[in-house]
């Protein structure tokens, strides 16, 4: 309950709710085939291509279907959700071109409405199941190519993604090879790791190359088409009242967070990375094609140029004015492919089919294991006091099996961190202090240390902050030191799990990054568990580096020196985190009741506030006002100056999301005009103000359902930090710098495409995920980061009062 001068609110209101979602690849596909099955009882037929319409392109079947069509609302179908974006009708619609039967989703669903992956990816299975082979996605997005201009069209030949997590969230666990019982039924460590060494004979997980998702041969026909006369002829148009030429570019599409266009230093990264276009859909739907066996071709309508390069205001009524009036020459291109490709004569496209079908393919909400958890690994564990180290090894199943003096984990790259931080405690009740994983894909010879392995994955391990005190973890010095002699200077970049490591993006970061090394390979929780643990002796090798390591007797007589330790489950609280499923944005109503208590405990024109980040408060607030006594996060006020201060409740701290950015959202209620943010999470000794914001996080504050009384749901954030509080920040002794954004302090992004320049620093707080609500609220809003929260404090405390609005 909400306590405000004897007067209560019940604060559930603006809590995450969270539903447990136990949906596995084998329900998901079913389901899959029921949407389909509906569609194909009402069409009667097999269709032969797929089309997906983006923003300002619904008029496609009214302008290309020769003798009517059949329109189906989303809400019809099972298992079909409902679009909510302006632009996207929502509508199946079925119609014949010529010889063929072309399916259209007219409205597709996105990231940003709060959609898992597996909602994001029905288009592919439902066009798969009814018997396409073409898939074609079009889209709305913003131009960063040189020589671009809005109204141009781009042709897709790779893709790239600023968001980290993985579309196809526990696919790759459904693939493989061979049976995955065949690692269980090796007798020991050096016939496993000696099977596991051998190229090809035990591949997992599954990858797709980049140059492999959009079809060569369709490519090849478009770029035909584009020179082509007909075509040409049609891209005579006129756009805002000027007379306009479509042309047609080729490039990498770039998926972004949305709903928010791109920060200035997105738009950097996309230029010096993979210049094309940058959006908000699509990469999903066409990695799932590909998956699926589906020739796959990428169509943007770039409708105006990536934030930060043009003057004007980024606006969704004007990408689907700019698409309105490009459609003819899109229509045009599609409608010419669709006529002139020979679909028997595309060459058949290996599919990749699932042999593990009961996985979770929905990310498991975060948590701790209890004392149970860790007993029953023991338990199912014979031979436990003969056994030195642990040995990781990726594989579509999870296991735990003692060979020799080895206790081997089978680790599928969507296992929880629950289970995984069971099985580190369990080894170290056990007496293990060395780890090693397997990664099939290192070069040989040479070691990777823990400390050299960064993150480029979903994996964000805010529930790990938990982890210190549950017990004092095992160090062998002698283990360390005979390791740390065997690795080279490896710095090993950890992507997700069906990226290619060698796509254009990966290796263009890589050339301006000390990393030397990528993989895909292994679970990255197993770093991020062992870091929260304070564990050393963890080391990442090739099956043959750690044969030979294995089967060294020095290696083995280090060992044997170790003990056991003992973990304290007690002094952990119990409790659940996710920040991917079920996300909804704050009631509007449940903020204003917060707002009109507080107005009525305090009369004032509140214009200024301050937003301390909360990981752990160091700010003296006893000379303030509290105007809350029980509440999910304190408020004070200064009754000289009129300053609100909120102690932001911190994602680290295990809130929900609404949690965390709900003191914005009433910032904005109460009418706050300036809002300064301040954070400690930071490796540096000096204090900087933001002038950039670089979300590497996993975590979007905007997504969920939008209420337009929040402001407008695609925001323009160029200027997501306010330029004239920058200038005032830096006079009052702030350096300048970007804020790398993340939300735990365990899983730092410590490299990035700029990590060779000056002005990046890493943050790892959740509270700065507020920046973009503030922007959305059209608030004057900063952020000062540093060591010092007192200090940061008193600095944002004299800014505003030397310059009052």
């Amino acid at each position: 309950m909400v306590i405000y001068q004897g007067l209560s609110l019940v604060a559930s209101g603006f809590r995450l709710q969270k539903i447990k979602m136990q949906l596995t690849y084998d329900v998901f596909t079913s389901h899959m085939h029921e949407a389909a099955d509906y569609i194909k009882n009402i069409i009667g037929k097999k269709v032969d291509i797929a089309v997906v319409l983006g923003s300002g392109l619904s008029g496609f079947a009214d302008r290309m279907f020769s003798t009517g069509y059949t329109e189906i609302d989303y809400e019809r179908v099972p298992f079909m959700a409902k679009t909510s974006v302006s632009g996207h009708s929502g509508k199946v619609l079925v119609g014949e071109m010529g010889d063929k039967t072309i399916l259209c989703f007219s409205g597709r669903f996105h990231s940003y409405e709060g959609y898992t992956p597996p909602t994001l990816t029905i288009f592919p299975y439902v066009a798969c199941y009814l018997g396409a082979r073409i898939y074609i996605v079009t889209n709305a997005a913003g131009g960063t190519k040189r020589g671009m201009e809005a109204g141009c069209l781009m042709l897709i030949n790779d893709q790239m993604s600023l968001l980290r997590w993985n579309p196809l969230y526990g696919y790759e666990s459904c693939q493989l090879q061979h049976d995955p019982d065949c690692l269980l039924e090796l007798e020991n460590l050096k016939a496993l790791l000696g099977y596991l060494k051998t190229p090809g004979l035990f591949h997992y997980p599954s990858s797709i190359p980049n140059a492999n998702i959009y079809s060569a041969e369709l490519r090849s026909l478009v770029r035909e088409l584009a020179k082509d006369k007909a075509f040409i002829d049609k891209t005579s148009i006129m756009l805002k009242g000027h007379k306009h030429m479509v042309k047609v570019y080729e490039g990498t599409y770039v998926l972004n967070s949305g709903p928010h266009y791109e920060t200035q230093i997105d738009t950097e990264t996309i230029m010096s990375l993979g210049p094309g276009a940058v959006g908000m859909s699509s990469i999903p739907e066409a990695l799932c094609a590909r998956l699926l066996g589906m020739h796959v071709i990428g169509l943007s309508v770039v409708t105006n140029l990536a934030a930060g390069l043009s003057k004007e205001t980024l606006d969704h009524a004007d990408v689907k004015l700019v698409s309105d009036a490009v459609s003819t020459a899109v229509y045009a291109l599609i409608g010419a492919l669709i006529a002139r490709v020979n679909i028997p004569r595309l060459p058949l496209l290996s599919r990749y089919t699932p042999k593990v079908r009961d996985t979770p393919i929905v990310p498991a909400t975060e948590s701790l294991p209890s004392a149970e958890d860790v007993k029953e690994i023991l338990n199912d564990v014979p031979g436990l006091s003969k056994l030195r180290f642990c040995l990781f090894i990726s594989s579509p199943i999870f296991f735990v099996k003692p060979m020799d003096t080895c206790l081997v984990v089978g680790v599928p790259l969507n296992l929880s961190l629950r289970k995984i931080v069971a099985v580190f405690e369990a080894s170290m009740e056990l007496g293990i202090s060395v780890f090693l994983i397997l990664d099939r894909t290192l070069m040989h010879p040479g070691l990777v240390r823990l400390e050299n392995i960064m993150n480029f994955t979903s994996v964000h391990g805010a529930c790990l902050v938990e982890l210190e005190g549950r017990g004092q973890p095992l160090f062998n010095g002698s283990a360390y030191k005979y390791l740390s002699s065997l690795a080279n200077n490896t710095f090993l970049l950890v992507v997700e799990s069906l990226e290619n490591p060698a796509s254009t993006y990966i290796t263009a970061m890589l050339g301006k990054t000390t990393m030397t090394a990528v993989t895909n390979a292994f679970h990255f929780g197993l770093v991020a568990v062992a870091r929260a643990l304070g564990l050393k002796n963890l080391f990442v090798g090739s099956a043959q580096q750690l044969l030979e390591i294995c089967s060294d007797p020095r290696f083995v007589s280090i060992l044997s020196t170790a003990t056991k330790v003992s973990i304290t489950h007690s002094l952990v609280k119990k409790y659940e985190f996710s920040l991917f499923d079920n996300i909804q944005q704050l009631k509007y109503e449940h903020v204003g009741r917060v707002a009109n208590e507080i107005k009525t405990y305090v009369i004032a024109d509140f214009k200024n506030a301050i937003l301390i980040d909360s990981v752990k408060n160091r700010v003296d607030l006893s000379s303030y006002r509290r105007l809350s006594v029980s509440s999910p996060l304190d408020i004070y006020f200064d009754v000289r100056t009129g300053i609100l201060i909120f102690v932001v409740p911190s994602i680290c701290n295990k809130v929900s999301l609404q949690e965390t950015t709900f003191p914005a959202r009433l910032c904005q209620v109460l009418g706050v005009q300036r809002v300064i943010l301040i954070t400690d999470q930071v490796q540096t000794k000096d204090i900087y103000c933001a002038t950039d914001v670089y979300n590497v996080s996993c975590v979007n504050a905007l997504r969920g359902h939008n209420d337009d009384r929040w402001g407008a749901r695609f925001i323009d954030v160029s200027g997501i930090c306010n330029k004239g509080l920058s200038m005032n920040l830096q006079r009052l002794g702030c350096r300048s710098a970007i804020a790398t954004l993340t939300c735990s302090p365990l899983c730092v992004l410590t490299v990035f495409p700029y990590a060779h320049r000056q002005g990046f620093i890493v943050v790892a707080s959740g509270c700065l995920l507020s920046m973009f609500e503030l922007s959305q609220a059209r608030i004057v809003a900063g952020a000062i980061m540093g060591p010092d929260q007192q200090q940061l404090f008193n600095i944002a405390r004299r800014c505003i009062n030397e310059n009052t609005i």
